[in-house]
């Protein structure tokens, strides 16, 4: 690995983090959620099996310090331009060529139908793609809305027919982390839920949402994660391990401004947006092959972070479940806003891609055990309490100890109450459970 390139990013993720006071890779990380989430369901990255690797994340930032705050708005300030500017296309069209665009919308339907039947020549392929390319344009002129801001599930459910599949769903407070109607719905936008898969079913009330597989990138503060890591609502625990989960709180690092830098950062950056928009407007997708000595390090790279993952302690594991392809999502990201980089450019992005997704990995657990092992510890606390203020009204067998308790597993408190009396705090007489130097009334006394 000596002989691999020093890490590099591209004008942009130096721009927003000498502008910001963020470290680089906490901007990169950020940046593959952002510009991944609005490039669409059809932009992506030759794999080392040459598959198509989706750049789109789904990130949990635990910071809402100003600085991260700040290059949130950032890079998402040129989102918002982009989508502007598509919604004011849409309402631009007049109602002849929003009939013929349904109407061409059926018959591409068709051709579609028929070509995915077809057992015929390349041609046919070509003609499928072309078709399926026409059908992107129709649908996104019809359905433009691609990215939304803290949006409400009745928000969502409301611009379901202008909502474009795979839409970038921003949140700033950690609102989905309480769990209730919200958490759920947008849940299900983001990660799907194989209920209403297996069964056709909306129990939610909320339209289509289900099949949307939105991305999200939502800041919260490290109370609402911690919270939220102990919760057992299965729609909040879904989505969690469907997210990358960053400590952004402390990433500073020493600003060195200088101000044609800075422009030129922005500008590739607005520029790398509306690329990806243009793009995802014409149904291709912005995408990018492997390239020679990168691809190889990449491969390196994933060898290495499946080995990291799989010694990772079985509490946290489930947080990890994605993580394998962050190299390829990152490099994807890099290049996206970096397009002219040559191949010894590019394997140097490549390293800087690595660099990130390393950092965001070791953070990540590092935040989780830490957060994880703080809800335990608060949940062992209200067990030991309401244990012993069980047997300060009077002794009682083990099993009549269990009962108190919502999941009667005696499995699951054995071990603290096992803690108690090796403190002295219970003793047991004769398998009767009792409090130490505790004097009970007997009914005779009272």
């Amino acid at each position: 690995m000596n002989s691999n390139p020093q890490p590099s990013y591209s004008w942009p993720v130096s721009a927003i983090s000498e502008s910001t006071g963020i470290c680089f890779e906490a901007v990169a990380i950020a940046m593959t959620s952002i510009l991944g989430g609005i490039a669409g369901p059809f932009a992506g990255i030759e794999g080392p099996a040459g598959e198509v690797i989706r750049p789109a994340t789904n990130i949990i930032a635990a910071s809402q310090s100003p600085g991260w705050t700040r290059a949130i708005e950032l890079m998402c300030s040129p989102v918002e331009s982009a989508q502007r500017r598509l919604r004011e296309l849409s309402r631009s069209l007049d109602v002849p060529l929003l009939l013929q665009l349904e109407k061409n919308k059926k018959r591409l339907d068709r051709t579609l139908e028929f070509y995915e039947k077809s057992e015929e020549s390349l041609a046919s392929v070509d003609a499928h793609l072309f078709a399926a390319t026409e059908q992107r344009k129709s649908e996104v002129l019809r359905q433009p809305t691609i990215y939304l801001r803290s949006p409400t599930p009745k928000a969502l459910a409301s611009m379901e027919e202008i909502l474009d599949r795979a839409p970038l769903l921003v949140y700033f407070n950690g609102e989905l982390l309480a769990p209730c109607a919200k958490t759920d719905a947008v849940a299900i936008a983001v990660v799907g839920s194989d209920d209403l898969i297996d069964h056709g079913e909306d129990s939610t009330g909320f339209g289509h949402v289900e099949a949307l597989r939105a991305t999200l990138f939502m800041a919260c503060s490290r109370a609402q994660l911690q919270t939220a890591l102990g919760s057992d609502n299965a729609s909040l625990t879904r989505m969690i391990n469907q997210c990358l989960i960053i400590d952004a709180s402390e990433c500073p690092m020493q600003p060195d401004y200088d101000e044609n830098d800075l422009r030129r950062g922005f500008n590739e950056y607005r520029r790398a947006v509306n690329d990806a928009v243009f793009a995802r407007r014409n149904g291709r997708g912005m995408r990018f092959g492997a390239r020679p000595g990168a691809a190889q390090d990449l491969r390196v790279a994933i060898a290495e972070l499946a080995t990291w993952v799989g010694k990772l302690p079985d509490q946290i594991q489930p947080y990890f479940r994605h993580v394998l392809t962050l190299p390829h999502r990152v490099m994807w990201m890099l290049l996206a806003t970096c397009p002219n980089a040559d191949d010894n450019q590019a394997r140097e992005l490549c390293q800087g891609a690595i660099s990130a997704s390393w950092w965001a990995v070791e953070r990540q657990r590092f935040l989780v055990l830490d957060l994880v092992q703080a809800e335990e510890n608060k949940r062992q606390d209200v067990i030991r309490a309401k244990m012993l203020g069980r047997l300060r009204r009077s002794p009682c067998k083990l099993r009549d100890l269990v009962r108190i308790f919502a999941v009667q597993r005696t499995a699951l408190y054995q071990p603290i109450l096992e803690e108690l009396m090796n403190a002295g705090l219970v003793l047991s007489d004769g398998g009767v459970l009792r409090l130490a130097n505790t004097v009970y009334q007997t009914p005779e006394s009272q």
